[in-house]
């Protein structure tokens, strides 16, 4: 937990120093998330996941995140794979 006020570009950076996978980031209100500039959260990591209650999925796209509206269907995303290296199951 890096908390509210951790700035995207020290947020990358630990992201990139950790080797992490995805970064996981929830809103409670939309007007910070407006804010950002179009594309704000894509290279954060290789995955990342945007949710909460001021998140919502345009909003996320327009970010560069997926929206994840809530748990369950984050820790399906963090357990399945994506893309083409998904295999049939």
């Amino acid at each position: 937990y890096l908390g509210p006020d951790t700035p995207l570009p020290d947020r990358r950076a630990l992201a990139r120093r950790l080797g992490a996978g995805a970064v996981v980031l929830s809103a409670l209100l939309s007007e910070p998330l407006r804010a950002l500039p179009d594309g704000a959260l894509k290279d954060l990591a290789p995955r990342v996941f945007l949710g909460g209650q001021g998140a919502g999925p345009e909003e996320a796209r327009r970010l560069g995140a997926e929206y994840m509206e809530d748990l369950k269907g984050l820790a399906e995303a963090l357990w399945l794979p994506r893309g083409p290296e998904k295999e049939a199951i």
